[in-house]
């Protein structure tokens, strides 16, 4: 059953808007496209989620549409979502701050993220993500997005596309205009979608969601820093080893690529 023809969807298919166009383009380069939506006041309750939902939506070309299992909060279940639903998918993270922060720029997560988006291409799916602002977004991520959504009231935003000027060493964004929504309909099927990520956020809340992710990402960076741990200790032993050779602690620094002082402070710790 092909999906019903709404606002969001005709205008993605039929309007002449630069972003409707860009989008028709990725269509047919088997590509994806990649669209953040921020707030010019870094305010809440501004229909980024509404926004959200209706461009996925819009641009999701499966028989199924927006469903809850395209949806996420946080980022490694997009991840997962990203390569088990079909092509043409729609996929949405919603309050990406959450997974996103650019104070957690070198996490497992942000990595994860930042591998999906610059060497997914191939999956060709429509990923929006969100957040209160966009200095809340990994840098090096905002470099990978196509779109730049930033909603300056409710139902209003401007649109800019992000390109990227070798030459100058910077981000461009050139204007392709601006976009208006309305509220979901209550019979549209999207609001079944809205409804699952508003008791996802009240459940969050409560305390009764989200921790659980938390200590995930937090168990894989002490797990990390255990590798990391573990490969110190062989390369100290090493050293030591070293060191009974007669090599002078500059020779030894040249072996394993640290100072000479920082080899000097592994000796001193003795065995």
């Amino acid at each position: 059953m092909t999906k019903e023809m709404d606002a969001p969807t005709r205008f993605f298919r039929e309007s002449d808007h630069p972003f409707a166009e860009m989008y028709r383009k990725r269509v047919e380069q088997n590509r994806d496209l990649v669209v953040l939506v921020t707030d010019s006041s870094n305010d809440r309750g501004t229909g980024k989620t509404t926004e959200t939902l209706r461009l996925a939506h819009g641009m999701d070309r499966t028989d199924e549409g927006l469903t809850t299992d395209k949806v996420a909060m946080d980022p490694r279940p997009l991840i997962q979502a990203y390569t088990e639903q079909p092509h043409m998918s729609g996929l949405a993270l919603d309050e990406s701050e959450v997974g996103l922060d650019k104070y957690k720029s070198g996490s497992a997560v942000n990595r994860a993220i930042r591998e999906l988006v610059s060497t997914g291409r191939i999956e060709q799916k429509y990923l929006v993500l969100n957040a209160p602002a966009d200095h809340l977004v990994d840098k090096d991520l905002k470099t990978l997005v196509d779109v730049w959504i930033l909603v300056e009231r409710r139902g209003f935003a401007n649109v800019y596309r992000m390109d990227w000027s070798p030459h100058q060493g910077k981000q461009l964004t050139p204007h392709l205009g601006t976009i208006e929504w309305d509220p979901i309909p209550s019979d549209h099927q999207l609001q079944e979608v809205y409804n699952y990520l508003t008791d996802k956020k009240k459940g969050r809340l409560r305390g009764e969601d989200g921790d659980d992710f938390i200590k995930r990402s937090q168990a894989r960076e002490m797990v990390e820093e255990a590798e990391e741990a573990k490969e110190q200790e062989v390369r100290d032993r090493h050293i030591k080893r070293m060191a009974k050779l007669d090599l002078n602690q500059s020779e030894i620094g040249d072996v394993v690529g640290l100072s000479r002082s920082r080899v000097s402070q592994i000796l001193a710790n003795g065995d």
